[in-house]
């Protein structure tokens, strides 16, 4: 390397961690970097092929680790073991009249909650569970009737009736009753639907949930402990990656993705950065502010290290050493 170009590199070098160390260039530098980035528009800066492509790459092509995983349940864990849960209750964290609105918004909901009841109803397992229960109702009640234990007679006239019966049909009582209800059930779940229909109103079920809120309110957010065992929070890890290690492999997903991505990349293109990040209260000054408290430190850290200096070194004597400038020194 010519004599001059080995002086130029000290001095260049020189320079430019001054000005480094000073903060100042560089901080007037990114300054001028995010007020011009800030005027561009979002289809300048990106394609709508490049935003999809990322996303489907990071987040449907890509598998949540078990490090991921596990952070998340360590920060659930140590949230409900903060001794603020024990002080905080469901109310504090309710905003003053959304259970009511809410409540309004779920009892108001006429044709679906009659689309849950009729499902409920044509269900094969309800209609079982209903027989039964009033198979064993009914029994119950002829061999345990408290009326007919107190009052002299009535056991008898009980026994009678049930023996009738017996004689009548040429099977016992248990047998009469479930070929009866085999025979019935569908009217018996038809009339069922239609009562609970009936009795399940606007009013009725704004009163109940309305209830529910006042009794659970006051309730600690640490009474949710007990439900969130270590067994319990890894089963729901467990359960929450499988499914989503599914999820992500449909095309319903990919294809919603794909599609959202494209309608907001479309309503928003000729926006520029500044107005979409103002969108989620991300302002230019914000950003200088947050970066010099981030970059500074580094830069002297790096500054401290040597590391900078080695860096721009290296890059400095590739230029003072090439053949142009040794002969524009030369000649």
């Amino acid at each position: 390397m010519h004599a001059k170009a080995e002086l130029l590199v000290q001095a260049h070098l020189n320079h430019l961690l001054q000005d480094i160390r000073e903060f100042a260039t560089i901080d007037a530098e990114a300054s001028a970097f995010i007020d011009w980035i800030g005027t561009q528009p979002l289809s300048s800066l990106m394609s709508l092929e490049l935003l999809q492509r990322l996303a489907e790459q990071q987040l449907l092509a890509l598998s949540a680790t078990d490090a991921l995983r596990q952070e998340v349940i360590t920060v659930i864990q140590h949230g409900l073991a903060n001794a603020v849960c024990e002080k905080t209750t469901l109310a504090d964290l309710t905003p003053e009249h959304s259970p009511e609105l809410i409540v309004k918004a779920i009892a108001g909901q006429k044709q679906l909650r009659e689309k849950i009841v009729h499902a409920f109803f044509a269900d094969p397992t309800t209609a079982e569970v209903l027989s039964q229960t009033i198979q064993q109702t009914i029994t119950d009640y002829m061999e345990n009737n408290v009326i007919a234990k107190k009052v002299p007679g009535v056991s008898g006239l009980m026994k009678l009736g049930k023996g009738m019966i017996e004689k009548a049909t040429d099977s016992n009582l248990d047998d009469a009753l479930q070929f009866y209800l085999k025979k019935n059930i569908s009217g018996i779940m038809a009339s069922s639907e239609k009562l609970t229909n009936r009795h399940l109103t606007e009013q009725r079920i704004e009163q109940t949930l309305l209830r529910l809120w006042a009794k659970n309110k006051s309730q600690p957010i640490s009474a949710i402990r007990p439900y969130a065992t270590p067994q319990i929070l890894q089963l729901a890890s467990q359960l929450t990656h499988q499914s989503w290690e599914h999820l992500r492999h449909t095309p319903f997903v990919r294809t919603q993705l794909l599609q959202g991505l494209e309608g907001w990349y479309l309503r928003n293109a000729n926006r520029s950065v500044q107005n979409l990040l103002a969108d989620i209260h991300i302002t230019p000054e914000l950003i200088r502010t947050e970066l010099r408290a981030v970059v500074e430190p580094v830069l002297q850290l790096m500054l401290n290290e040597g590391y900078l200096r080695q860096r721009i070194e290296g890059l400095l004597r590739r230029f003072y050493g090439s053949a142009e400038v040794s002969t524009i020194l030369e000649g």
